[in-house]
């Protein structure tokens, strides 16, 4: 049986941040542990394919919070990719993916965010080893490596 939940059932926005990735991004997820796979790994668990995203591992139930402002564009279930997700166009022309949600999101498509705002809650849906948030960024079809945004978390892999 799936958690329901509405945007009341969320806690604020921290003002401030666990994390400072010294960038002009919010970090995605205060309670971060570890970065657990980095953007162009290649693991067996993924057939030998490079990963696009950066996966931040993060209690199961922590906040997911936006990055940048912008508009939910997608979201939706993929349960052999990202499960749970939500994708925002970012202003500065960025489509950031958030994956592997306890939960659909809230949110619904069309829905403006601000940099910091809740987006939902770091799971383990879709394929997936164990709670964590899988960030993906791209620039058109261009995948980017999230940690360019992040200056000061090169120390945190």
């Amino acid at each position: 049986m799936g958690f329901t939940h509405s945007s009341s059932d969320y806690a604020k926005p921290f003002t401030r941040y666990a994390v400072d990735g010294g960038g002009s991004y919010i970090w995605p997820t205060p309670s971060a542990t570890r970065i657990s796979s980095p953007f162009g790994a290649v693991e067996d668990v993924r057939n030998g394919r490079k990963h696009n995203g950066l996966d931040i591992a993060a209690p199961g139930g922590s906040q997911i919070l936006a990055v940048a402002a912008g508009k939910v564009v997608k979201k939706g279930y993929e349960p052999e990719a990202f499960g749970y997700y939500v994708a925002i166009d970012q202003n500065d022309g960025i489509r950031t993916y958030y994956a592997h949600m306890r939960e659909a999101s809230f949110l619904s498509v069309g829905t403006k965010v601000k940099a910091g705002d809740i987006l939902g809650m770091v799971g383990s849906t879709g394929h997936s080893t164990g709670n964590h948030l899988h960030l993906e960024m791209r620039k058109g079809s261009k995948r980017i490596d999230p940690l360019k945004y992040y200056p000061n978390m090169q120390s945190f892999t």
